[in-house]
C-alpha cells in the first residue's frame, strides 16, 4: 500500500470522505503556510 497526497478545494470538505475502487479518499482540514484552511487529501492505494 501507499499514501498520495493532494491539495482539495474547500467546498468538498462536506464530501470529503470517498470510497471507491482505487482505494478509500479521507480529506483532512488544515491550514497552510499563509493560514489560509485548505483540505489535504490521504488517498490510501493498493
Amino acid at each position: 500500500m501507499k499514501w498520495h497526497t493532494r491539495l482539495r478545494d474547500e467546498n468538498s470538505f462536506f464530501n470529503r470522505i470517498d470510497i471507491n475502487l482505487s482505494g478509500i479518499d479521507v480529506g483532512i482540514l488544515g491550514v497552510d503556510n499563509c493560514g489560509k484552511s485548505v483540505l489535504y487529501n490521504f488517498i490510501l492505494t493498493h
